[in-house]
């Protein structure tokens, strides 16, 4: 918050790496937060950030010098998370710094930022098997704003919706355990990949529209309905 160059920062988390993921009791604040929010707060750092949101290219120093402590913070959040391969190192861990700032619960307009200057960075996997879509899905950070981070997801990286993660499976099984509903993503992620709408479940081997079913909540009910608008011939899979 205080604008410290990159140099005082990493010489901190070099002396207590764990400080990256600790918070502000007031304000409940990361570090990544507290430097976006610094940004902010100055007229210049304000109106760059608007302009990047809308797709306009910065080139100046005064945001480089940002963007290169969020991305030293993101990818050393990421390196010293449960998700990160024992053996990457320092360069190659720059890729997942999409991962890092959501491991840090960054804001909803840096996560945007980030995905404006970096599409490529939602198009990798976490050890796991996660991509930032999945993770994403499974947290559901941003409540029903989650729509427009999904959107963003899905633009720099369809192919997500067809990947499997070890443990949820393709992203509409996450999704609809997550109780995210039709017109807050869900539609979205169906239409990127309809296949899945035949698969099973990895954990009830149910497909999705007799998974959202089996749930309880009008969201689920909802979503079952729509699901099945979308593939009505899989009704008769339900009784065989």
């Amino acid at each position: 918050g205080s604008q410290a160059s990159i140099e005082v920062i990493q010489l901190i988390v070099q002396k207590n790496p764990a400080i990256i993921g600790e918070k502000t009791y007031d304000n409940n604040l990361t570090a990544v937060s507290a430097l976006w929010h610094a940004q902010l707060r100055s007229l210049q750092g304000h109106i760059q950030i608007t302009r990047i949101l809308k797709g306009d290219d910065v080139d100046e120093s005064h945001f480089d010098r940002f963007w290169e402590k969020v991305v030293f913070l993101a990818k050393e959040a990421f390196r010293r998370s449960p998700f990160c391969a024992d053996d990457l190192d320092l360069d190659s861990s720059t890729k997942f710094a999409l991962h890092g700032l959501l491991y840090l619960e960054a804001p909803l307009d840096l996560l945007k930022v980030a995905l404006q200057r970096h599409p490529e960075w939602a198009s990798f996997a976490d050890v796991d098997g996660n991509y930032p879509l999945h993770v994403v899905l499974a947290r559901r950070p941003f409540g029903v704003k989650d729509r427009e981070i999904i959107r963003l997801l899905l633009k720099a990286y369809p192919e997500a919706a067809g990947k499997k993660s070890k443990v949820g499976g393709f992203p509409i099984f996450i999704a609809i355990r997550n109780n995210l509903a039709w017109e807050e993503g869900l539609k979205d992620i169906v239409h990127c990949y309809t296949d899945a709408l035949g698969s099973g479940d990895t954990e009830t081997g149910l497909y999705p529209f007799l998974l959202a079913s089996s749930l309880d909540g009008q969201v689920a009910v909802d979503t079952s309905y729509q699901l099945l608008c979308e593939r009505p011939d899989f009704m008769k899979h339900a009784f065989m």
